[in-house]
């Protein structure tokens, strides 16, 4: 690290060696091999993809802009990768190849008081794809798998890669929602965030550290950008606040799946639309950076709730959201803390929320998140999801009254949405917002029970990882059929492959079946999907977009002949529904019922239909697969031909 940088360094290098500040500030909060993996990324993407994972001989995209590594880092790469380590030791490493990938950036919320043990990282990769091929950019994103899996099962990091155009990011086009008046809006809040959360790990730096404030146009530095070590990514224009409200959608429908970000970024968008002089967070930090007499680290996070906690307090009039606010942001943050070794955190932590007016008391409850009662958990959920129907009403209530601001479409997204969430159907899984985070339960009971009808019923009883005795044994969802309550706890985010199962004997269902089963479905449909599949296909139908089949499931393994089909489809609502078809022809009624009537036949997706299979596959119940996805299988076949004559 440099020493401290004056008020009067240029722009460039102020918000460098504040960016700096940031990455070395990350380092400290990971455990010493995951600190080092986090420095080999940029090697991973320097050199062909043979070097590190011998089963890719293709990778061309790779050779990072202006990037370097160390004498270090190539010992890193030598002690991880034995490839590697070979082509070193004999000198044959690639030299002056062509470098085909602009920049790696780390987002979100690296370097802040949210970032925590078990947080996932984000990584941005810079390509132009004007000049790259599909097949390389295909190749690159089968290194970045396993990339990802590598650091996930060897060092267990939660690491995602994102292919970024240069010129996508440049016109703030991202591919989310698409409809005009959220995307506007939308593509520059997310430049907005790009700006000020990005850390740089290696490659060309964004013209917009070197360029002046939005208010003091008088001057721009080119001598850096002259020298091709910077890239041009756009400025963020001032936008309509009327257009928000299709932002202010967008966010609602992540918040269903993650409320406790959701519940600030909202706020910051109501502060972005109705705050009398509001100016973006990026713009803020860059003005603390230059303000400072010498350069020291700042928090986006932090002062992103600082802004919104304000701005509740002030104009918006909303102490209650103020406070909501505030226990969400604290319950983000002392996640996963470890007070013996994050000690300097946690009293950062109860300082600033004792400013706050919070006592000591109130701090440590929300520390203690983890033991809180499932009632509770349930009450704060359900306060979070009527804070976004507030801001959505207010919201509404501001684009409706203009003329053109919020488009039919957007309107009928959220509807739809809002249906997939409270409207009940009989063959529906249920889904519901739920702060409650799958690592925290460390058990799931499956057992029987009678309802208020004296029926049959299966019902979850979770543990929790807390130690007090309301963490044991919480009833948290019942339904006849166990299948439903297996679902439902994919669908809900509540499953994680380190929970631990019980099942009370039956004659119907072994505890390998219903694990295999649980497992296999949250593979097929991860609780992200169901998300992708509102903001990215939707099209104003509720046409299904995958399936998942089981055959037999009720029946003997010895059983060679079909005999009942239980499905589950998702459509591009968002719904999750379950399906039962008896007799032979099975398969012919879902073909009838199902899949000719619903599925986009000319767009199906490559996986749009799993049929499960568990156990040996001489099994004669796994005969009954093989034939089903025969049926599969000609289906693809028969529509490809169609549609291509």
């Amino acid at each position: 690290m440099t020493g401290p940088t004056p008020k009067s360094a240029p722009i460039f290098d102020r918000i460098r060696q504040e960016n700096l500040l940031r990455y070395e500030y990350h380092c400290t909060l990971l455990p010493k091999d995951q600190r080092e993996v986090l420095e080999l990324f940029p090697l991973l993407f320097q050199y062909p993809a043979s070097l590190f994972f011998p089963s890719l001989t293709k990778d061309t995209l790779f050779g990072i802009e202006g990037y370097q590594p160390s004498h270090y880092v190539r010992e890193l790469g030598c002690r991880y990768f034995h490839n590697f380590k070979k082509a070193f030791m004999q000198s044959a490493l690639p030299a002056n190849q062509p470098c085909r990938l602009e920049f790696l950036y780390l987002m979100g919320s690296a370097g802040t008081l949210a970032f925590a043990a078990g947080s996932d990282m984000d990584f941005w990769i810079g390509i132009d794809k004007r000049n790259a091929d599909p097949k390389e950019i295909r190749q690159l994103q089968k290194k970045i798998d396993l990339i990802e899996n590598w650091a996930g099962s060897a060092h267990e990091m939660e690491v995602h890669f994102f292919i970024t155009d240069i010129h996508d990011l440049r016109e703030e086009n991202y591919g989310e929602l698409g409809g005009e008046s959220c995307g506007s809006a939308l593509g520059k809040l997310l430049k907005d965030e790009f700006y000020r959360s990005m850390i740089h790990l290696a490659g060309k730096y964004p013209v917009y550290w070197a360029e002046p404030l939005l208010s003091d146009v008088s001057g721009l530095s080119t001598s850096i950008e002259d020298k091709g070590k910077m890239l041009d990514l756009g400025r963020i224009q001032a936008f309509n606040s009327k257009d928000i409200f299709g932002a202010v959608l967008w966010q609602i429908l992540k918040g269903l799946h993650s409320p406790f970000k959701s519940v600030i970024k909202i706020g910051l968008l109501e502060y972005y639309a109705l705050g009398s002089r509001p100016e973006f967070l990026c713009e803020r930090e860059k003005r603390s950076i230059l303000n400072m007499d010498s350069v020291s680290k700042l928090d986006p996070y932090l002062d992103m709730i600082d802004l919104v906690r304000n701005f509740k307090c002030g104009e918006g009039k909303l102490p209650l959201e103020a406070q909501l606010l505030e226990e969400c942001f604290l319950i983000k943050c002392f996640a996963g803390i470890d007070p013996k070794v994050n000690r300097q955190k946690q009293t950062y932590l109860y300082e600033l929320a004792g400013g706050w007016g919070l006592t000591q008391a109130e701090i440590a409850h929300y520390q203690d998140f983890r033991n809180w009662s499932y009632q509770e958990i349930a009450q704060f959920s359900d306060k979070i999801f009527t804070y976004f129907m507030n801001a959505y009403k207010r919201m509404r209530d501001q684009a409706m009254s203009s003329t053109g601001s919020i488009s039919d479409r957007d309107l009928t997204i959220m509807g739809k949405t809002l249906r997939a969430y409270l409207q009940k159907e009989s063959n529906k899984i249920p889904q519901t917002l739920s702060v409650l985070n799958a690592k925290l339960i460390y058990m799931m009971h499956l057992t029987k029970d009678r309802d208020e009808k004296n029926q049959e019923i299966w019902v979850i009883h979770a543990d929790f990882v807390g130690t007090k005795a309301h963490c044991r044994n919480n009833r948290i969802y019942r339904h006849p059929d166990l299948l439903n309550v297996c679902a439902w706890l994919v669908v809900n985010g509540n499953y994680h492959p380190s929970q631990k199962l019980t099942l009370l004997s039956n004659p119907v269902y072994t505890l390998p079946f219903v694990k295999e089963f649980i497992h296999q479905f949250s593979q097929f449909l991860p609780r992200e999907d169901i998300m992708d599949q509102i903001l990215k296909t939707w099209d104003g139908t509720a046409k299904i977009k995958r399936m998942f089949i089981l055959p037999n499931c009720t029946e003997p393994d010895d059983v060679g002949i079909l005999l009942s089909l239980t499905c589950f489809t998702l459509n591009s609502f968002g719904e999750v529904h379950q399906y039962r078809f008896e007799g032979n022809d099975a398969m012919d009624q879902v073909i009838a019922t199902l899949i000719t009537p619903f599925f986009d036949l000319q767009n199906l997706e490559p996986d749009w239909i799993k049929v499960f299979k568990v156990g040996s596959g001489i099994l004669p119940k796994n005969r009954v697969v093989a034939r089903i996805q025969t049926t599969v299988d000609n289906i693809v076949a028969k529509n490809a031909r169609l549609w291509h004559s």
